[in-house]
């Protein structure tokens, strides 16, 4: 409607990144001295999780996630467990936070107020909601299991499955860190790190720091 063909920008779009792509593989494989089919895998998943720890589509904000993968990277490698173990616990603090508080805080609200269905219904609602998070992971397998035709539900209790798993994780990586305070990390662990920053940022705030840009509809 505007005179912009889209297939031809889309197309362009991909010859552009393609380009780029095959060009970082040249410099990587002259830096190196060697190259293997699967040279560019961690490269696309560092560029992946600095892009989703920014905001998909907000450029800001991967130049943003960018710098704060490369330091967790970086810095991250030869600290003490013992000292890693309080960033592990910042993050279970905040996960358990977004369970037990956010999220059944936001959902009380939002069905009160939205909610087409009178008070009583509503308030059993917010009951049932607040229990699937309250009870983790094993009422999120339970309400996956038994409920077949609310989809709200479903969708709340896989989401509470996802991030109850997320804490629980959380809560056995603090524990292995503090009970091996003097254990130092690898330089081979560095994609593991890449891997853990991923997982987290999916799970609770798969938007990025930034936010997700989207384009406005005419």
């Amino acid at each position: 409607m505007m005179g912009i063909d889209t297939n031809k920008t889309i197309a362009f779009t991909f010859i552009i990144g393609s380009a780029l792509a095959a060009i970082a593989g040249i410099l990587v494989g002259m830096y190196y001295g060697t190259l293997k089919w699967d040279t560019g895998f961690l490269y696309g998943i560092k560029a992946f999780t600095a892009a989703v720890l920014g905001g998909i589509g907000n450029m800001t904000g991967a130049v943003i996630g960018s710098l704060i993968l490369g330091m967790v990277e970086n810095y991250g490698i030869g600290l003490p467990l013992g000292a890693l173990a309080y960033f592990v616990l910042i993050f279970l603090l905040f996960g358990l936070f977004h369970q037990y508080l956010r999220i059944p805080l936001r959902l009380e609200r939002e069905v009160l107020l939205k909610s087409s269905f009178d008070g009583g219904e509503a308030k059993k609602k917010v009951s049932k909601l607040k229990r699937i998070y309250y009870g983790g992971l094993i009422t999120g397998v339970y309400y996956l299991r038994k409920e077949r035709r609310d989809a709200d539900l479903r969708r709340h209790a896989r989401q509470a499955v996802l991030i109850s798993t997320a804490n629980i994780l959380l809560l056995i990586t603090f524990l292995l860190f503090y009970f091996n305070p003097e254990f130092q990390i690898g330089s081979d662990w560095r994609d593991v790190i890449t891997f853990f920053v991923l997982m987290i940022v999916l799970i609770f705030r798969p938007s990025g720091i930034m936010g997700e840009r989207l384009p406005e509809k005419v």
